[in-house]
Order: C-alpha cells, then sequence, then structure tokens
C-alpha cells in the first residue's frame, strides 16, 4: 500500500508539470483529446460487443498489467455483460512518451449480474496512462481514484 501512494504522489506531481508545460499548445491539446477520448469510447465499445480481441489490442505491449488484464477479458468478457458510459473527460496532457487522462466513467450491468452483485453498477474516477505502439493509442495503466455503487 505504501509503494501505491508513493506511485500516487509521483504521477501527481508528473501531471503537475505537464498541466505547466501544455499551457504552450492548445490547438494541439485538442486535437488529441479528442482522439484520446474516441480511444477510450472505442475501447468501451469492444467491451460491450464482448470482442475479446479487440480490447486486448488496445492494451500497450509493455503495459504495467498486461499479463494479468488479458487473463481477466478472456475469463471475464465472455461472461458478463456491461453497458459503458462515459461521465466526464479531462485530457491532462503529454510528458512525450505518454499522455494521462482522467475521466468517470458508468458501468452497467446486465440483470444477471445485478443479482449476483447486488449493485446496479459501478462509477469509476480514472486516471489512465496512455501510450503509442505502431502509431496507435494503447492503455499503459489505469489509476482508480475511486468507485462507487449503485444501487437499485
Amino acid at each position: 500500500m505504501k509503494i501505491r501512494g508513493i506511485s500516487v504522489v509521483l504521477v501527481g506531481v508528473l501531471i503537475a508539470g505537464i498541466i505547466y508545460a501544455e499551457k504552450a499548445a492548445p490547438q494541439k491539446n485538442t486535437t488529441t483529446a479528442n482522439e484520446l477520448k474516441a480511444f477510450l469510447v472505442s475501447h468501451f465499445r469492444s467491451l460491450e460487443a464482448q470482442d475479446v480481441e479487440r480490447a486486448i489490442s488496445h492494451l500497450h505491449s509493455k503495459g504495467k498489467n498486461r499479463e494479468g488484464s488479458i487473463q481477466d477479458l478472456r475469463t471475464r468478457l465472455p461472461v458478463m455483460a456491461f453497458k459503458f458510459e462515459l461521465l466526464s473527460f479531462n485530457y491532462i496532457g503529454s510528458d512525450g512518451e505518454f499522455h494521462y487522462v482522467r475521466y468517470k466513467q458508468l458501468t452497467l450491468f446486465d440483470e444477471k449480474w445485478r443479482e449476483a452483485f447486488g449493485v446496479k453498477g459501478i462509477e469509476l474516477d480514472c486516471l489512465t496512462i496512455v501510450g503509442t505502439e505502431v502509431g496507435m493509442f494503447k492503455i499503459y495503466d489505469t489509476y482508480l481514484f475511486g468507485q462507487k455503487e449503485l444501487k437499485g
């Protein structure tokens, strides 16, 4: 837990530096933000379609949790039905290697899983680090800032 706390602090310091540096290029930031938002929505749609291979293709080959994410996608995605909604999106900036975005997503479960979990869905507050490989965005890592269960 202590290491995770240090990681969050380091990410916070990095983000503060990026925000300061990004003020010089607002037009590029708008284009990049729109492309990243479209990428995340595309990832959500692959999850909704239960398209395991497409969802895996969105993961960075050197991503921090790649193998665990692939295992989760292969075991859970075929048996669970989700609906996703992007509630908010904020492009924080880039350090030249990675892009940093913070967003809130709503994940709704189908009836079967609502009964199993006892909740309608969850709202997640995330910071996602996105890199590029072969000219395409890829999810490198995601930090969860908060989670709220939706009853009902």
